[in-house]
């Protein structure tokens, strides 16, 4: 009988306490930052372990999407490194485009670079830029202004710092080329 309600409830729209609660978790906004990171975590966790050779195996497993004569034959990662236009009759004009010759300059200075590299150090400084503005008016006159609101995220943006740099030394503990920062 319950499992008939169940459905009944289901299929007439009403609130069912599972759907209701996710229902709730996906109108956050941060939702999307959570599964990232579950994601991440689990990804990590389960390439560290004893399962490490299927989850290997399933990156590395065939997936074919075809539709009549179109048909893109890629391994699972490539998938979900290089997305669905990079594996689609697109993929020239994306590696074009992509790999386009952008040259800014000023009198004899100048800077020659594919269109992949502006994005990656001319857009992303620039985001950076902004989103340090933002952080400095949040803190002159925004929610961060006190003291004791600042003092969380600022906590929490040194432990972001400090853990990752404590965790590299304790892997390479001894060995003087990695604790300097060079790569053998």
């Amino acid at each position: 009988m319950f499992l008939f309600n169940t459905i009944k409830g289901s299929i007439f729209g009403e609130n069912i306490m599972p759907v209701k609660m996710l229902r709730e978790f996906f109108l956050l906004k941060s939702a999307g930052g959570i599964l990232l990171v579950i994601a991440a975590v689990i990804a990590i966790l389960i390439s560290n372990s004893p399962l490490e050779n299927y989850y290997h195996t399933i990156l590395n497993t065939p997936v074919v999407v075809a539709l009549g004569n179109f048909s893109i034959d890629k391994y699972f990662q490539q998938w979900i490194n290089d997305g669905l236009i990079s594996n689609s009759p697109l993929e020239n004009y994306h590696h074009a485009i992509s790999n386009a010759p952008v040259v800014a300059q000023l009198g004899n200075f100048a800077i020659d670079k594919d269109l992949r590299h502006w994005i990656n150090d001319g857009l992303m400084a620039i985001f950076f830029l902004l989103v340090s503005l933002e952080i400095k008016r949040e803190v002159l006159d925004g929610q961060l202004s006190s003291r004791s609101q600042i003092s969380l995220p600022a906590i929490a943006a040194f432990g972001g710092l400090l853990v990752p740099s404590l965790i590299f030394l304790s892997i390479n503990w001894g060995d003087s080329t990695y604790n300097r920062g060079l790569l053998q």
